[in-house]
């Protein structure tokens, strides 16, 4: 029963973050690249 309210509250908890935006920078971040890699294509879609 514990873990069900656990799955319940984290579910929510989840819901609540997507839709307040505390979610949108990891979406916009470069993580799976280089740094290198990630600040070339980022001065490309600039110019």
């Amino acid at each position: 029963m514990h873990a069900l309210l656990f799955i319940v509250v984290f579910a929510l908890v989840l819901g609540a973050a997507q839709l307040l935006g505390w979610t949108r920078d990891s979406r916009d971040s470069k993580d799976w690249h280089a740094p290198e890699e990630g600040q070339d294509r980022q001065h490309s879609h600039a110019a």
